[in-house]
Protein backbone atom coordinates (compact mmCIF):
# COMPACT_ATOMS: atom_id res chain seq x y z
CA UNK A 1 0.00 0.00 0.00
CA UNK A 2 1.69 3.40 -1.25
CA UNK A 3 1.37 6.70 0.78
CA UNK A 4 0.47 9.63 -0.11
CA UNK A 5 1.20 12.65 1.70
CA UNK A 6 -1.55 14.54 2.22
CA UNK A 7 -1.99 18.53 3.62
CA UNK A 8 -2.69 18.58 7.70
CA UNK A 9 -6.50 19.68 8.22
CA UNK A 10 -5.59 22.70 9.59
CA UNK A 11 -4.33 23.73 6.52
CA UNK A 12 -6.93 22.58 4.58
CA UNK A 13 -9.75 25.47 3.13
CA UNK A 14 -13.37 24.60 3.80
CA UNK A 15 -16.11 27.06 2.24
CA UNK A 16 -17.36 28.34 6.04
CA UNK A 17 -14.28 29.21 6.43
CA UNK A 18 -10.84 27.44 8.50
CA UNK A 19 -11.25 23.71 9.74
CA UNK A 20 -11.39 24.09 13.61
CA UNK A 21 -10.03 21.53 16.35
CA UNK A 22 -13.19 21.84 18.25
CA UNK A 23 -17.07 22.25 17.32
CA UNK A 24 -19.63 24.55 18.64
CA UNK A 25 -21.97 23.02 20.37
CA UNK A 26 -24.50 23.99 17.81
CA UNK A 27 -22.18 22.72 14.80
CA UNK A 28 -21.13 20.01 16.27
CA UNK A 29 -22.31 16.20 14.45
CA UNK A 30 -24.35 13.59 15.87
CA UNK A 31 -23.05 10.85 17.57
CA UNK A 32 -25.81 8.76 15.36
CA UNK A 33 -24.01 10.96 12.52
CA UNK A 34 -20.43 10.09 13.57
CA UNK A 35 -21.84 6.30 14.33
CA UNK A 36 -23.01 5.96 10.53
CA UNK A 37 -20.28 6.81 8.78
CA UNK A 38 -17.71 4.93 10.99
CA UNK A 39 -20.50 1.49 10.36
CA UNK A 40 -19.72 2.56 6.70
CA UNK A 41 -15.87 2.67 7.13
CA UNK A 42 -16.06 -0.35 8.80
CA UNK A 43 -18.28 -1.99 6.07
CA UNK A 44 -15.43 -1.36 3.11
CA UNK A 45 -12.91 -2.23 4.67
CA UNK A 46 -14.76 -5.82 5.52
CA UNK A 47 -15.44 -5.78 2.12
CA UNK A 48 -11.53 -4.97 1.04
CA UNK A 49 -10.28 -8.06 3.28
CA UNK A 50 -13.33 -10.32 2.64
CA UNK A 51 -14.62 -10.55 5.93
CA UNK A 52 -18.05 -11.70 6.22
CA UNK A 53 -17.95 -10.62 9.88
CA UNK A 54 -18.86 -7.34 11.79
CA UNK A 55 -16.10 -8.18 14.61
CA UNK A 56 -13.75 -9.43 11.88
CA UNK A 57 -13.69 -6.37 9.86
CA UNK A 58 -13.33 -4.22 13.37
CA UNK A 59 -10.65 -5.70 14.59
CA UNK A 60 -8.84 -5.79 11.44
CA UNK A 61 -9.65 -2.17 10.79
CA UNK A 62 -8.23 -1.29 14.12
CA UNK A 63 -4.81 -3.22 13.44
CA UNK A 64 -4.46 -1.51 10.36
CA UNK A 65 -5.24 1.49 12.14
CA UNK A 66 -2.72 1.61 14.50
CA UNK A 67 0.07 0.33 11.98
CA UNK A 68 -0.40 3.60 10.05
CA UNK A 69 -0.11 5.51 13.14
CA UNK A 70 2.81 3.43 14.45
CA UNK A 71 4.80 3.92 10.84
CA UNK A 72 4.04 7.85 11.11
CA UNK A 73 5.00 8.34 14.46
CA UNK A 74 8.43 6.10 13.58
CA UNK A 75 8.89 8.65 10.80
CA UNK A 76 8.60 11.52 13.18
CA UNK A 77 10.99 10.09 15.45
CA UNK A 78 8.38 9.65 18.11
CA UNK A 79 8.85 5.87 19.59
CA UNK A 80 7.29 4.20 22.54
Amino acid sequence: MGSTALPALSRVKSPGGPLLREYSPSRAPSKEWVARRALSVVASFGALIGATDFNVALNALGDAAFSVLDNQAYGLGVCH
